[in-house]
C-alpha cells in the first residue's frame, strides 16, 4: 500500500490557489482527486481551465485569465522536474512544505505577481509584500488612490457586494489554504 508522498501534489496545489482567487466554487472534483498519490496527470490541465482559467477570464478578463493558466502551467512542469529530482523520504510533510515554499513556491509566486501587476498595470510587486498586510488590502488602496472613478462605481454596489469587498480587505473572508 502506498501513502500519501511529503509533498503535495498538483492538484494540491491548484486547488490552494483556486480557494486563494475564490474561484473554487463549489465544485467537488478537485476535493476529490487533491492529495491522492495516484491521480491522473491528465487532469492538471482540465483543474486548471475549470477552478482558475475560467473564472479569471470571466471576473478579471480572458488576457489575465490566460496568463494565469500558463504560469500555473509552467509552474507544474516546474514542480513535476523538481520532485521528481527531489528525495524527500524520511522527512514530514511539514518540513517538505518549508523547503518547497523556500525554494520553489516563492520564486514562481513572486514572478507570477510581476507578470500581473505588469499586465494589469496595477501596484509595483513591491508594495504587496509589506509584512503584516494582506496583499489584497494592499490593492484596495490602490484602486481608490489609483483609479480613475473608483468612488463613482463603488458608490453604485449593492450592500451586499460592498460588504464582499470589506470582508477582502479586512482579510475576514480569505480563509487559509488547506
Amino acid at each position: 500500500m502506498h501513502s500519501t508522498p511529503a509533498y503535495p501534489n498538483h492538484l494540491e496545489i491548484i486547488r490552494s490557489l483556486a480557494r486563494a482567487f475564490d474561484t473554487k466554487g463549489s465544485d467537488k472534483w478537485i476535493d476529490d482527486h487533491a492529495g491522492k498519490w495516484d491521480f491522473d496527470y491528465r487532469a492538471i490541465p482540465v483543474a486548471t481551465d475549470k477552478v482558475v482559467y475560467e473564472p479569471l477570464s470571466r471576473y478579471i478578463g480572458e488576457d489575465f485569465g490566460r496568463d494565469v493558466a500558463a504560469k500555473l502551467t509552467a509552474f507544474c512542469k516546474a514542480y513535476s522536474l523538481f520532485v521528481s529530482n527531489l528525495s524527500l523520504e524520511g522527512i514530514s510533510r511539514t518540513e517538505a512544505l518549508r523547503i518547497l515554499s523556500s525554494h520553489l513556491f516563492s520564486s514562481f509566486g513572486a514572478e507570477a505577481l510581476r507578470s500581473a501587476s505588469n499586465n494589469l498595470d496595477g501596484p509595483s510587486p513591491e508594495q504587496f509584500m509589506t509584512p503584516g498586510k494582506q496583499a489584497i488590502a494592499t490593492l484596495f488602496e490602490w484602486f481608490e488612490l489609483s483609479v480613475p472613478g473608483w468612488d463613482d462605481f463603488y458608490g453604485q454596489l449593492s450592500k451586499e457586494v460592498k460588504d464582499r469587498m470589506r470582508r477582502w480587505q479586512t482579510g475576514t473572508q480569505l480563509r487559509a489554504c488547506k
